[in-house]
Parts: structure tokens; C-alpha cells; sequence
């Protein structure tokens, strides 16, 4: 039998563990799992914030300036570039 540390990557809770001590394991296996409702609210805001670019976007391109219309593709794509992983991301314009 041999023994290891496991860590997360982010800190939290664990909210379950998917073995018991002595029980033989593969690779790959689920051992443990991290409660994940602070991910998912960053997901939620990311997301958020993506529909309001977006809506933004269609707002501009409806009769704004083409400053205006580069700016904002470039925000939807900074957005979309991070996969909505949990990145709270602001649109603000004047």
C-alpha cells in the first residue's frame, strides 16, 4: 500500500470524498471533489457581463461611432477568449 498528499489547486471545502482508506485506486480515479459554488458564481458574473457586451455590441452597431464598434468586438472577444472559467470580467463605457 503507499500513501500521498493530495492538494487542490484553488483552496475550499472538500464536499466528497470518493474513497475509503486501504482501497485500492486506478488512474484517473476520482478520489475527492471541492465544493464549487465560488466558481460557479464567478462563471455566472463572466457570463453576465458577456451578455451585456454582447448586448452592448448590438446596441453599437446600430448606429455608433466604428471607434465605438472596434472597441467593443475587441471586449466580446477578451471575454470569449477566457472560456467563461470564472473570470469576472466589467464592461464600462462613458
Amino acid at each position: 500500500m503507499q500513501s500521498l498528499n493530495l492538494s487542490f489547486k484553488n483552496p475550499g471545502t472538500v464536499k466528497t470524498v470518493a474513497v475509503e482508506q486501504g482501497q485500492e485506486v486506478k488512474e484517473g480515479q476520482l478520489l475527492m471533489a471541492q465544493e464549487d459554488l465560488e466558481q460557479l458564481s464567478q462563471l455566472a458574473s463572466a457570463r453576465a457581463s458577456l451578455r451585456s457586451a454582447r448586448a452592448r455590441l448590438a446596441e453599437l452597431e446600430n448606429g455608433s461611432l466604428p471607434e465605438e464598434i472596434a472597441q467593443l468586438k475587441d471586449y466580446v472577444s477578451y471575454c470569449t477568449s477566457f472560456g467563461l472559467s470564472g473570470s469576472i470580467l466589467v464592461l464600462m463605457f462613458n
